[in-house]
């Protein structure tokens, strides 16, 4: 995650200039193992999430806004 980071972060500065990631580890049983979540925010609104996360699917950036 963290590695992924590094290279999301290089590649959408114009996104990620501002925003620090937070890591979460989830585990999803024994049959899908171990999984981390990468995570930015937060934003000023769930519209600016929202439109940020628009932005990052056009790019094939996979993204969900949690509230």
């Amino acid at each position: 995650a963290e590695s992924e980071w590094i290279r999301l972060s290089n590649k959408h500065k114009d996104i990620f200039a501002d925003l620090k990631p937070t890591i979460q580890k989830v585990d999803l049983g024994e049959e899908k193992g171990i999984y981390y979540r990468l995570r930015t925010g937060p934003y000023e609104t769930s519209e600016k999430a929202t439109v940020v996360c628009s932005t990052l699917k056009e790019r094939k950036v996979e993204c969900r806004v949690i509230h």
